[in-house]
């Protein structure tokens, strides 16, 4: 979500800026920490792109038979803080009229618990991305939404193939 089709740096860099921080320090960490409570999932703008994105996996959702779904980090083990973060996100896609159903989990590696051989994840940071792959699941390198949606159309073109032919050839 962050980063694909929310954009959480329009909204965090200024504080970081503000505050001095640009890393993950523990005054970054204690910063995010005020950010989830002031609430800064709920108001991040969409990615510039981000409806370009959204188009397209409403075509691809018809064309393949897909079901498409958000998996998003809270980015916090503090289970109060992340149930804030997950109410914002939810927030979020519905004031923008995104009705996929959203996953969450609290670190970014731990999307990797619904990597399947047939399941794709968009998404622009590599600490998601390996994990992800290294579970077998399927990944997109997200830069930006023309350039998703052509690697994703290729990606399903060859799991629409991979299927076909593993169906086939057990038929007796």
């Amino acid at each position: 979500m962050d980063g694909v089709i929310a954009d959480f740096m329009a909204e965090y860099r200024p504080l970081q800026a503000q505050h001095r921080t640009v890393d993950w320090t523990e005054a970054d960490k204690r910063l995010f920490a005020t950010a989830v409570e002031g609430g800064i999932f709920s108001r991040l703008p969409k990615m510039a792109d981000a409806n370009v994105l959204l188009e397209g996996l409403e075509r691809f959702k018809k064309e393949y038979d897909l079901e498409v779904q958000v998996l998003t980090s809270v980015g916090t083990d503090n289970a109060e803080r992340g149930a804030m973060a997950a109410s914002q996100k939810r927030a979020w896609l519905i004031e923008h009229g995104i009705d996929y159903k959203p996953n969450f989990v609290t670190r970014k590696k731990e999307k990797s618990l619904y990597a399947t051989r047939d399941s794709i994840l968009i998404d622009d940071s590599w600490g998601c991305i390996d994990p992800f792959h290294n579970a077998g699941g399927v990944v997109i390198h997200h830069k930006s939404a023309t350039e998703t949606l052509i690697q994703l159309d290729k990606k399903l073109r060859l799991l629409k193939y991979e299927t076909a032919w593993l169906t086939n050839r057990f038929i007796v």
